[in-house]
């Protein structure tokens, strides 16, 4: 999932996964609309309006790259300590970390070894760019 954005109060009240690596969202939306990537919701009544999503399954590791192969996390699941392969040079290469509410966690440049071991298990996604592109894929630590 992308980018959410409501013109009013949005909240993302819980996540969690299932046995076979499905990550599911929901929460709740006083605006008239709320927009996840290319679907927008519309308010239904007065008051509380929710919404629950899939993800995903995260738990193959596998890359959400839109039909590009130049990125890659490994192992996936791991114990926080990874390596992000990338096409991109490590000299032009930025990092960023998110944890499942989309807080930043983490930001490196040149640099494809990090280490997330100290950080509470769960579901993080990683976004590599080399300026020009960006790429995300997800990560799990366990």
């Amino acid at each position: 999932m992308g980018q959410s954005c409501g013109t009013g109060v949005d909240a993302l009240n819980g996540f969690a996964a299932d046995v076979s690596g499905n990550v599911f969202v929901g929460g709740f939306f006083l605006s008239p609309t709320l927009t996840f990537d290319a679907t927008t919701l519309t308010i239904l009544g007065v008051g509380y309006n929710v919404f629950f999503a899939r993800l995903g399954n995260v738990a193959t590791g596998s890359n959400e790259l839109y039909g590009n192969n130049t990125f890659g996390i490994y192992p996936n699941p791991s114990t926080g300590k990874f390596t992000v392969e990338s096409a991109i040079r490590q000299q032009q290469m930025s990092l960023e970390i998110y944890n499942a509410i989309g807080e930043k966690v983490m930001q490196q440049q040149n640099s494809n070894v990090v280490d997330l071991s100290k950080s509470p298990k769960g579901i993080y996604f990683v976004k590599i760019s080399d300026g020009i592109q960006v790429y995300t894929d997800k990560i799990i630590v366990q």
